[in-house]
């Protein structure tokens, strides 16, 4: 029997991501089929926020089946809908799983051992492999996908809701998005465009400038079915897929969606001469909707799809396993594991669930596109991916609640009162009603801000470059914002002033770097 600290069962993004994360622990990945073909070609910013992965993007997109993400297209009844990428347009993209897999393996010289698991002993934390038993000393690590294995070898696999899915792929001829416009004007199909001004979705003029042959199209054909389409390999390869909450979707259907609903910007043909080449025959994927009720426990801990799956509409899966890896890398590494950290975390992933789950019914709703609040949500929490990713969000909020809210013993700013910057903040950040500035400094890299609300509240605000890899509770273009001296944690008030602030300066991102970096200027003055 061998043993060893972690045992990591899946070789995709997450596991992958993991076991980076991790550093030198004696761990073993083990996988049944590392490097097969895998659907999930969509990536979210949130992706390669981290800044260790920033050198992978900068390869993800010298990859061959690279494809510009630009936003995306919603397509009803209602009328098309165009979201952009606003904050991080330069971290998405549409790729081949396969590829991106490689790359991390490459990179991070990571070895995968290629064993299928039989069986596992919880109590006895010892996982049997049809070909090594072993003996886990610390956690074992789920990261096999829909698979699920540690969740169903505990029985706690539940489906959310019969979900089905076909897909096939479509050499591309032909790209002309000019003539996705003109079938919106001769049509007279309304064309509104998501604004992070006003967060609502309203009417606007066709831009002729937009290329939707790079983005991700979804459209909604009919109650509980929806369609795909991503173009990938420099759009010259689109992936065409259909969901149905109401059963199996035949060959003959999946052509017929092909033939009605291709979209107009593409000259696209259907090569189904099958072989071993996945992108020339049909694929599907039935009863796929599943989530775990328990996500962590002193043992293991399940990530990525190993944990909740419900639907692929907002092309999250990737980005989740990568934060969620990291996040419990981090933890494991930080504090080994220990009863708060893992609750924490296993509380957090039940609470991205519920905001997942409600998102997916509000895209069957037809709700994304029709009220300004579910598209704000949507926006933020997924398409720009704020509801997962590690460097923001509830991952900040889960150190601050293991290890305790940072506080002016921090030793970067020990001794330094920092240079008094408060009228020019004043000026700069917007007015947020129950809210005033009452202090802001530059100090060590760092913009201090410090607000007082009307009820009382205080909140120390911090403004940083993100480039710099700190921790922080939200990113915003180059910027990222966290915050300070704050034991009870966030309340809704607080979190509505970081909404505020992070509207208010999504234009004057230039700005607010000169005041990051004030103290640096004014010391070299003096």
């Amino acid at each position: 029997m061998r043993e060893t600290d972690y045992l990591i069962i899946g070789a995709g993004i997450a596991g992958l991501t993991f076991r980076h994360f991790l550093g030198d622990a004696d761990a073993v990945v083990v996988d049944s089929r590392p490097g097969r073909y895998k659907i999930g070609e969509s990536i979210v910013p949130p992706h390669f926020f981290a800044q260790e992965l920033r050198p992978l993007l900068a390869k993800a997109r010298e990859l061959k089946s690279a494809s510009d993400k630009l936003g995306t297209l919603f397509v009803g009844g209602e009328g098309v809908s165009f979201f952009h990428s606003y904050y991080d347009a330069e971290f998405t993209l549409h790729l081949d799983r396969r590829e991106l897999e490689q790359l991390y393996r490459d990179h991070f010289q990571i070895e995968v051992s290629e064993e299928r698991v039989a069986s596992i002993d919880f109590e006895a934390k010892v996982v049997t492999t049809d070909r090594e038993r072993y003996r886990v000393r610390r956690q074992i690590v789920d990261c096999s996908g829909p698979a699920m294995v540690v969740a169903r070898a505990r029985n706690d696999a539940r489906e959310l809701w019969p979900a089905y899915a076909s897909w096939l792929y479509l050499p591309i001829d032909r790209v002309d998005d000019q003539r996705f416009w003109q079938d919106l004007v001769s049509s007279k199909t309304p064309f509104f465009r998501y604004s992070d001004t006003t967060q609502a979705v309203l009417p606007d003029e066709i831009d002729w400038a937009l290329r939707p042959s790079h983005m991700t199209m979804l459209r909604r054909l009919e109650d509980g079915v929806w369609n795909w389409q991503i173009p990938l390999y420099r759009s010259s390869l689109l992936s065409f897929g259909v969901v149905s909450r109401h059963g199996p979707v035949s060959d003959d259907a999946l052509l017929s969606f092909v033939r009605d609903h291709l979209g107009k910007q593409y000259d696209a043909r259907v090569d189904l001469t099958g072989g071993q080449d996945p992108h020339k025959r049909i694929h599907r994927r039935n009863r796929f909707a599943f989530a775990a009720s328990q996500y962590a426990s002193p043992d293991w801990v399940l990530l990525g799809d190993a944990a909740f799956f419900g639907d692929p509409v907002y092309s999250v899966g990737t980005g989740i396993a990568t934060n969620q890896a990291i996040r419990a890398a981090s933890l494991m590494r930080r504090f080994r594991w220990e009863e708060d950290a893992w609750r924490v975390f296993d509380q957090k992933t039940k609470l991205l669930f519920e905001r997942a789950e409600s998102a997916y019914e509000h895209w069957y709703a037809g709700r994304v596109t029709t009220s300004d609040q579910v598209a704000t949500r949507v926006q933020s929490d997924f398409l720009n991916g704020l509801a997962f990713h590690c460097t923001t969000g509830q991952a900040y909020i889960d150190m601050c609640s293991v290890a305790g809210s940072e506080d002016e013993s921090d030793p970067r700013y020990e001794g330094d009162i920092g240079d008094d910057v408060t009228p020019l903040v004043v000026e700069l950040l917007p007015q947020v009603p129950a809210w005033r500035v009452v202090r802001a400094k530059s100090v060590q890299q760092m913009l201090e801000v410090d607000w007082v609300s009307e009820d009382g509240e205080a909140l120390c605000m911090r403004f940083a470059r993100r480039d710099l890899g700190e921790p922080c509770y939200r990113a915003i273009g180059p910027f990222a914002l966290s915050y300070s001296r704050l034991p009870g944690g966030l309340t809704p008030s607080m979190q509505g002033l970081f909404d505020a602030v992070a509207l208010g300066v999504s234009s004057k991102q230039g700005a607010v770097l000169k005041l990051i970096e004030f103290r640096a200027v004014h010391t070299n003055r003096d």
